[in-house]
């Protein structure tokens, strides 16, 4: 984050963690609620409506929220969905820390599904008086999917203001020393407790959030931050991705990483 943005003592400044969000119950009834919102937005299935909406509501959600609320349980915490306790912990915690160093600044986390909800969060922070907002969606790099519908969300409940605090959005994040470095420590405390699995035989196994592939195809769209152009990223020279044995780094193989996807970091 720019320093420049938070010298303006007098303003009153908010960062707005923002996530897509997830179901408040893992049950069939509140997935399928929150699926009947998520599957609907235009950013995440680039089809006409027309043809999207009887596939919507005609067949998945008939049959997927029973067998994804079953995959919920297996993950639920006793607090609540990890997405968002994790989340709203990690909110907490960057508050605490800007704080200390610009005490005019509040840390704000919203949901564009669920809760807690953009509507309430916006809310929140005009009863709050915000007059800067630095919007942070929780994506390291940027996908329309992702980053711009968690922008639509944001600007949809604008809409309703007649007062709008000066906005900033951040594009992407994946390569920024701070991040990486971040990276690397927790993997590095996760050893360090734990022990290293490669030594031991094992791996260290990293999940990447995907795009059809034919969405970087499409006019306007482009694949810079893609770790399919990146085959030797590595975490601050600590952690080469060649060595954890995904199937990123031969010609034709990004398709391997499943069903003509476009792996991002």
């Amino acid at each position: 984050m720019s320093n420049v943005f938070f010298m303006t003592q007098q303003a009153k400044t908010a960062v707005l963690l923002i996530n897509t969000g997830s179901p408040d119950q893992p049950t069939t009834q509140s997935v399928r609620e929150y699926l009947s919102r998520f599957l609907a937005d235009p950013r995440l299935v680039e089809l006409p409506r027309w043809k999207w909406w009887p596939i919507l509501h005609g067949i998945i959600l008939r049959t997927r929220p029973s067998k994804t609320a079953a995959r919920y349980q297996k993950v639920w915490l006793p607090e609540g969905s990890p997405l968002v306790v994790y989340t709203e912990h990690a909110a907490r915690k960057l508050d605490q820390a800007m704080t200390l160093k610009h005490p005019h600044v509040r840390v704000y986390c919203a949901m564009c599904y669920g809760h807690p909800s953009l509507e309430e969060v916006v809310r929140q922070m005009q009863d709050d008086r915000i007059e800067r907002l630095l919007v942070m969606p929780l994506f390291a790099q940027y996908a329309p999917q992702t980053s711009a519908s968690c922008f639509d969300a944001l600007a949809h409940q604008f809409e309703k203001s007649r007062n709008i605090p000066a906005l900033r959005m951040m594009h992407d994040y994946h390569d920024h020393p701070a991040y990486i470095e971040a990276l690397k420590s927790h993997i590095e405390a996760y050893w360090a407790q734990h022990g290293k699995p490669m030594l031991e035989g094992g791996k260290l196994l990293m999940s990447f959030h995907g795009v059809p592939k034919s969405c970087t195809e499409k006019k306007g769209m482009f694949t810079r931050s893609s770790a399919a152009e990146q085959p030797n990223v590595w975490l601050k020279r600590c952690i080469l991705i060649r060595r954890i044995g995904l199937y990123l780094f031969s010609p034709g193989s990004v398709e391997k990483s499943g069903c003509n996807r476009i792996p991002l970091i």
